[in-house]
Formats: C-alpha cells, structure tokens, sequence
C-alpha cells in the first residue's frame, strides 16, 4: 500500500510559475482579520494559488494594507509583494510535497509545527477532519496541556462554518515518521481546494483552521483551475474542459485521473459541467464522483437511491457484464443509503481481479471507511484479494493512526 499514497503534488510545485491574468487584489483588514490574512485570502479564494499560512501572536496588530494589480503577473511575483508588504513574513515551498507555506521569517520552516508523530501504517482515504486533525490534535496535544471547559480541541480546532459544511475529502498518509506540519502538507496534497491557517497563541499553543478555497459566484473558471486540469490530465488548451471530456475523466480507469476531475468540479462550483448522458458505465462513474465532492462525509444521505429505487435496482444488472468493480461501488452506495446490504447480492460470487481492484480501490475503501454495515458486508463476501482480506477490512475501522514520537522510540 505504500506505493499507492502520492506525497508529492506537481499542481503546488507549479504554483510559483504558473501564470495569471488580470490580478487584483486590495486587502480589506478589519477588526478581527490581519492584513497579511485578508490578503491571503483573496490570493488564495479569487485566484486559487494554494499556500497555508502561520501567523505569530502579534499578527493581529498589523493593519497594513496590500494592493496588487497586475494584467500579468505569476503566483512568485504575488508572494513576493504580499512578503514585501509584510516584511515580518516570508515564503517556503516544502521539498517533499511541493506545498507552500507562508510563516514569520523568525521561525526557520524546518522548526515550523514540528513536534512529531510516528504514522504506522500507510493508509488510504481517510477523512481529513475527524480523521486525521481530530486524532493528530488528541496526540500532539492531549486535553491536560491546556483545555476549554470539556473540549480538548477548543485550543487547536476552529473550523469556519463555511468549512464545516464539507471538511472531509479524503486524504492518504504513507507510513514514517512525520512533524504535524507534514501531516498538514498530506492533508493539502489531497485536495487544491483547501488551505490551512495556522495561528500560534500567546500561550504557545496553535490554533488550526482549515479554509475551503471555493468561490460559488465566480462567473468563469479561474485560470489556475484549468491549469490544475492541464497539470494532472495533460490537455494543454488553455480552455476548459468540455463536458465530454469531463465525463470521459470521471470515468476513467486510474484512479488518480478521477480524483483530478473531482477536484477541478470543485473548484468550479456553481458553472455548469453538464449531464451524463444514457451511457450507464459513464453516469454512474459520474454519478459516485459528484457524490463524493458534494455530500462529502454525508454519505448515508440519498444520492443513488433517488433514482435506484427498490431493492433489486436495474442499473446493477446493467453494469455487471459492463464493469463489475463499478457495479459492486454502485451497490455499495445504495446499500448504505437504504441501510440494506441485501443490494450488494449482486457482485455475490464474482471474483475480482487485481486489476479491477486497483481501479476501484480508493473509492472502495471510502465508502467502507465510511459505512460499518458496507464493510461487515464486504467480508462476509469473502473476495480472494489481499486488499480485502479480513485483515485489511477490519483495519478500515482503525482510527488509531498516530502516536507521540517519543511512545515510538520506547
């Protein structure tokens, strides 16, 4: 499994490069939001160039101004005016994954959030909030550091209402030794669409927020969204993709090419990417990925079923002599959304193939991860595969990924 988790992002190592048209940004600070951040995150939001950024206590005394306007400009050149505005500040762009931080220049990006953590275990699709940060948080910070009323994470979790309504895409963490900043490059490898901000107290402690990077009223794609496409799928027009060409990657049989039109359905939220038209291997494909970048963690919500009714849906039967993989994801969605595993019956006694496996894996592990009933189920099914195994299966419920660095050295 470790082969499979990408720790290194070409999309953040571009960024720097990439270039952009007609940029304006004009910091807005008021009471409760440094300058440096409302800059931030109009760099971030309107223009979709990722960096997380930590701020040191006395962020919030700087009411400066930034204004930039640019018809041609690259994400460099925007850095550097927001560190020129801001001289307490400066920029580094992490060597492994390729993410982008921006930090007080007093603090050396290596001593960055770098209490550690020993991972000890590659894993796959795991929810970014209460996957990775709540039980990250537990560890590196246990509630008798420091601690409001009963809530341990009160000190280092802060999620916006705007987040919250959809923090948990999936990430992949690969097994090893890691500082907390790392875990937070894992986390943004996952996803273009987020970015975190980081705000370290007087008392020494840090505040985490993770920050959605969508912009709902946007009239057109943003230019790095397509350069996002280009970067990942490889089509270097310069324009959109077409709704065809859309489906097409969301159907496609690599795994990583899927994760890539779910992001960039993401970060074009609100613009029409058409509908999947009769082609039932292709709407459902599209069906799982709309899903997922819609309903997030909510999996249990009526998606499928709406238009699966009944308990022996025709579009299983359809997909099974087509791809059985995808009809046996499709049945697990119905399963848990109608809470009857009875609908997985229908991939009863095919056995996989470890190609078909590797194409459905990530999504299968989510949606078991997701779902007790789906993942008793799948082992009760018995598939002669190493990756569901009973083994495999039961570690899908572990949640136990992190301990403290010096619990691993004893």
């Amino acid at each position: 499994m470790a082969g499979e988790v990408q720790v290194a992002s070409k999309w953040d190592k571009n960024l720097l490069d990439i270039e952009l048209k007609d940029v304006t940004i004009y910091s807005d600070p008021f009471l409760y939001v440094p300058g440096i951040v409302s800059a931030w995150q109009q760099i971030t939001v309107s223009n979709l160039i990722r960096a997380n950024i930590c701020l040191d206590a006395g962020a919030y005394e700087d009411k400066t101004l930034f204004k930039f306007k640019k018809e041609k400009t690259t994400g460099r050149e925007v850095f550097e005016a927001l560190i020129a505005a801001y001289p307490a500040y400066t920029f580094t762009q992490d060597a492994l994954t390729g993410v982008i931080w921006i930090h007080p220049k007093s603090v050396n990006y290596t001593n960055l959030l770098n209490k550690q953590v020993e991972i000890m275990r590659p894993v796959l699709q795991i929810p970014m909030d209460y996957g990775v940060l709540q039980p990250l948080i537990r560890v590196l910070y246990p509630p008798s550091e420091g601690m409001i009323g009963n809530n341990p994470f009160s000190l280092l979790r802060s999620f916006s209402a705007e987040a919250a309504s959809n923090m948990d895409y999936c990430v992949d963490i690969p097994s090893g030794i890691y500082s907390c900043r790392d875990i937070l490059n894992f986390c943004s490898v996952a996803s273009p669409n987020w970015a975190f901000e980081v705000q370290r107290g007087s008392d020494g402690l840090f505040y985490i927020d993770a920050r959605p990077l969508s912009a709902r009223l946007q009239a057109s794609e943003r230019i790095p969204a397509i350069k996002f496409w280009e970067t990942e799928i490889g089509d270097t027009t310069n324009a959109p993709p077409s709704n065809e060409l859309l489906t097409a990657v969301f159907s496609d049989s690599n795994p990583r090419k899927r994760w890539a039109a779910r992001e960039y359905l993401r970060a074009t939220e609100g613009l029409s990417h058409g509908v999947p038209g009769a082609d039932p291997r292709l709407s459902e494909w599209t069906h799982i990925g709309v899903k997922y970048v819609q309903l997030g963690d909510m999996g249990e919500w009526a998606f499928f079923s709406r238009s699966n009714p009944g308990k022996d849906p025709a579009i299983l039967h359809q997909l099974m002599p087509i791809e059985p993989g995808l009809a046996l994801l499709v049945s697990m969605e119905l399963a848990r959304e109608e809470k009857d595993a009875s609908l997985m019956d229908v991939v009863q006694g095919h056995k996989l193939t470890q190609t078909e496996m590797a194409a459905i894996k990530p999504d299968l592990y989510r949606i078991a991860r997701e779902s007790t009933l789906v993942r008793d189920k799948l082992a009760q099914m018995k598939f002669d595969l190493p990756d569901l195994s009973p083994e495999a299966l039961n570690e899908l419920s572990n949640t136990n990924w992190f301990r403290p660095l010096s619990a691993a050295k004893n």
